[in-house]
């Protein structure tokens, strides 16, 4: 690959950034990212299971949403298109989560927790900011708000 020069510099090429808080590979695959955010899920699995046997599923809920709902919804259009595959990891971490916060049984159906907790589930998550960024891209062109 060809280097980059700008102002008489040569821009060195690394394979992954972190910019806001997000790695970015060079090759927009997002393992890193995918891999920090697990580490994440886990602990916060984790302190749910712990503590479930002492609070309300209300106060369950709010750790639910400081410790894994936080992290699935932040950068979530740029990272939600990664391969299944890359993403098959934090949707189990969240049923996990979801399970364990109704003492249901790994076989217990996944959706009508979610709809028993108002709790919405990773691809939706994504689904709905890619959405909402296309319908504000859309109001805006159409109603010349960027002239």
């Amino acid at each position: 690959m060809a280097s980059i020069i700008l102002r008489n510099k040569q821009i060195l090429r690394i394979n992954n950034a972190k910019f806001l808080g997000i790695y970015i590979d060079d090759a927009l695959e997002w393992d890193d990212y995918i891999n920090h955010i697990v580490k994440q899920l886990s602990s916060g699995s984790y302190a749910i299971h712990t503590v479930k046997r002492y609070l309300s599923v209300d106060n369950l809920k709010l750790i639910y949403y400081s410790l894994i709902g936080s992290h699935l919804t932040c950068g979530t259009i740029l990272w939600g298109s990664a391969h299944q595959f890359r993403l098959d990891k934090l949707e189990t971490l969240q049923k996990k989560s979801i399970r364990s916060m109704c003492n249901a049984g790994y076989n217990a159906p996944k959706t009508s927790l979610f709809k028993q907790l108002c709790i919405t589930k990773l691809m939706d998550i994504y689904n709905i900011h890619v959405f909402i960024h296309h319908w504000y891209f859309t109001y805006s062109i159409t109603n010349n708000i960027y002239k």
